[in-house]
């Protein structure tokens, strides 16, 4: 069954967090109920994502393997991550840039907001595609490893 998501819907439902890798390049990912921020977990998904997706297009296709209660540690992390954003916005829109318009005379312009808006959450991101990254690195190392061990029990299987 294909199951068709855009990255974030604030109003509705979105697929959020990646965790469980699997060889196949499956992973868990949970479906919430989403007013602005993610309210609630609906349920947890194993999915595969369809190889036409392109990281261009807003919305994303998924094959559901299988269907679960909503994953426990995942929904802490997204609302870990919910509430780091949160208290960043909160930190720039309500110290940071009132500090700067009061004592900075030339921090007039709205682009200037922005600027200091984005160097305030992109580490948060960073960090987050980092531990992505870091997860998919050691799916990768695991596969090969597996496929080194077949080669060996094949190789072996042959001689005999």
């Amino acid at each position: 069954m294909a199951l068709g998501y855009g990255d974030f819907d604030p109003l509705g439902t979105s697929l959020l967090g990646k965790r469980d890798f699997r060889p196949d390049g499956s992973y868990v990912t949970t479906k919430f109920f989403c007013f602005l921020l993610p309210l609630f977990p609906i349920r947890s998904l194993r999915v595969i994502p369809d190889p036409k997706n392109n990281w261009a297009s807003r919305t994303k296709y998924y094959s559901i393997l299988e269907k679960r209660r909503p994953h426990l540690g995942q929904t802490l992390l997204v609302y870990l991550g919910t509430a780091a954003f949160a208290a960043l916005a909160y930190l720039d829109f309500g110290v940071v840039e009132p500090w700067m318009v009061e004592n900075v005379p030339w921090f007039t312009q709205q682009w200037q907001h922005v600027c200091v808006f984005i160097v305030m959450v992109a580490p948060l991101g960073l960090f987050i595609r980092l531990l992505h990254w870091n997860a998919q690195q050691k799916l990768r190392a695991q596969v090969a490893e597996s496929r080194a061990a077949l080669g060996r029990i094949d190789t072996d299987l042959s001689r005999k």
